[in-house]
């Protein structure tokens, strides 16, 4: 059956108004048949008032589809009430952009046609639903989301809670907020950047640089006809200025330059100083600096300090020149034939030396004193090359005294007075470097006299004698034997007698630190005062090194009970090999 035009009647419960063929024209679709229906536009095709019974369930004057309601052209609904999710479904009209379909709400009919609608975007990545808060907000609120599609309304002051990154903000009133972060550039073209505070900070949050003007900009800081109070440090590399500079402290980092005024100060004292220990220049290579009135006594004071470590480090140069052979004259003092400095601290160079006037004569420099005239080492320092030395002019050190007290002299040493002495130690050495060379004592002709000549003198090392030796009187040292028996050590760097009284068995004499020069004779003597039971020695080591003995007359002795028996060798060194002579005589 197919419907064409308006179809009006009345449907019971339970009927059907059923059509095979699609519906062209308007159908209208109401309660009674005498109800009045309005003139429709010619766009219309369905319309539906008033309708109860099965197709409306029980709400009258509502329409109940149990499918989609699918509407192509304009339609017009008093109410619209829908439960499915998604229920409301607005297709984009067109595949080109921006043609994605709208919501649109228009104005009162009185003013117009306008309307303000909201639709999708032309990409969307992910499906985008956003809830609505459930209650209004305060006057001046905006909506905000919490990242998830959840909105609230929020105080307009508070609501950038952490960074708000934008490439430009162009503002034509106030920005107020409690912290502005900008990573680009902040322009302000034509306005001013104010605080009604009492303070106002432009500060970087990190040790970066803030820069106030650019190129040859003039930078206004304070009012023109009152003063600018820093309570910090002012940091730049050229800073110029045309008026005055007042602080408490004032630290700049690069060059000062003053091209018209002065440098002044109304205390007491004026102090220019580093802050660390780095170096303090005044004046260039040629400009003449005065320090202090030149009418009366001035006092300069160069790196002093009130409340400075002990070990603190301070340097003063006054005129240096940077090439290799810069010359700069620094007159201190007068310059008459009479006048004197007075230093009246330590003078240390650190790295310098101390050259008199090039020329010739005696007294090219002088060192004068009316006291002790001292060349001291400062505080103890163990390290290498620690000494004081005399160069000649090829640099090559002539007399050095070393830390310890050492003294080396590479010429000869000429001594106009009478004597060479020590005054501090009982031993006195007089020795070659090496040990080894030659010591020579006075002339052939002269009578060299060894110690006192009322006491006795010693010598702990070995004295060898080439030529004839005469003596008056010749005392050897004995050495009571600690061993009676057994292996026994003579030491023939103590004595070359030994002594045993009553020995309780043989002896085996064990020589030790002989010497291993070839073509030498050692002659030791071990007396032993025999008991009624005789001993003899029957073996002889060197350095534990068993020797034969070769006994006079070829027959081993045997001892003699009671009496005192003289054991005395011969060791022979030859061809870097021992041969030991012995022999035994018998006493009382």
């Amino acid at each position: 059956m197919a419907l064409v035009g308006t179809i009006s009647g009345s449907i019971g419960a339970g009927g059907a108004l059923n059509s095979t063929t699609a519906i062209s024209g308007t159908l209208v679709i109401a309660d009674s048949p005498s109800s009045v229906f309005p003139t429709l536009p010619s766009d219309v095709k369905f319309f539906v008032s008033g309708v109860q019974g099965a197709i409306a369930s029980s709400l009258p004057g509502v329409a109940v589809f149990g499918g989609d309601l699918r509407v192509s052209g304009s339609s017009y609904f008093t109410d619209i009430d829908v439960t499915g999710h998604g229920a409301v479904v607005v297709q984009p009209y067109g595949t080109s952009a921006g043609q994605t379909g709208e919501v649109r709400f228009k104005e009162l009919a009185a003013n117009g046609g306008n309307y303000t609608a909201l639709k999708a975007s032309d990409s969307i990545a992910a499906n985008l639903s956003i809830t609505l808060p459930n209650a209004d907000g305060s006057n001046g609120n905006v909506l905000q989301t919490n990242g998830s599609g959840v909105t609230s309304f929020v105080d307009v002051n508070g609501l950038v809670t952490g960074s708000l990154s934008l490439v430009t903000i162009n503002a034509s009133s106030n920005i107020t907020a409690s912290n502005i972060l900008a990573n680009g550039d902040l322009a302000v073209n034509g306005g001013d950047i104010t605080t009604s505070a009492g303070t106002f900070n432009l500060v970087n949050a990190t040790a970066t640089t803030v820069n106030l003007g650019g190129g040859a900009s003039a930078v206004n800081i304070g009012s023109a006809g009152s003063a600018t109070t820093f309570a910090g440090n002012i940091t730049g590399s050229n800073i110029v200025l045309t008026g005055d500079l007042t602080g408490s402290n004032i630290r700049l980092t690069g060059d000062i330059a003053v091209v018209g005024g002065d440098l002044t100060s109304t205390a007491a004292t004026f102090n220019l100083a580093t802050n660390l220990g780095t170096q303090l220049n005044v004046g260039g290579t040629t400009p003449t600096i005065s320090i202090g009135n030149s009418t009366g006594t001035s006092t300069v004071g160069l790196a002093t300090g009130t409340n400075t470590n002990s070990f603190t480090t301070k340097n003063v140069n006054i005129g240096t020149g940077t090439g290799a052979l810069a010359t700069v004259f620094v007159n201190i003092g007068s310059s008459g034939s009479l006048g004197r400095i007075t230093l009246n601290n330590d003078v240390a160079l650190t790295t310098g030396n101390l050259i008199g006037s090039p020329g010739t004569g005696n007294n090219v420099m002088s060192l004068i004193s009316s006291g002790n005239l001292l060349a001291k080492m400062d505080a103890n320092n163990d390290g290498s090359g620690h000494k004081f030395a005399v160069l000649d002019y090829r640099d090559i050190e002539q007399f050095t005294v070393f830390e310890e007290g050492n003294a080396a002299i590479s010429g000869s040493l000429v001594v106009s007075g009478s004597s060479i002495q020590t005054v501090t130690t009982t031993t006195y050495n007089l020795l070659t470097t090496a040990l080894t060379g030659t010591l020579n004592i006075g002339t052939l002709a002269n009578a060299i006299v060894v110690g006192g000549t009322t006491t006795t003198s010693s010598f702990t090392g070995s004295i060898q004698v080439d030529g004839r030796s005469t003596l008056s009187s010749v005392t050897e040292k004995l050495v009571p034997s600690v061993g009676g028996t057994g292996t026994v050590a003579y030491d023939l760097s103590l004595a070359s007698i030994f002594y045993a009284n009553g020995p309780t068995g043989d002896i085996t004499a064990n020589f030790t630190n002989v010497p291993t020069t070839n073509n030498r004779i050692l002659t030791p003597t071990v007396i032993l005062s025999q008991s009624a039971t005789p001993r003899i020695v029957s073996i002889v080591q060197i350095d534990t090194v068993a020797q034969t003995i070769n006994w006079a007359n070829g027959t081993t002795p045997t001892g003699t009970a009671n009496k005192q028996d003289v054991f005395g060798f011969s060791l022979i060194r030859s061809g870097s090999a021992w041969k030991v002579l012995g022999q035994m005589s018998t006493y009382g």
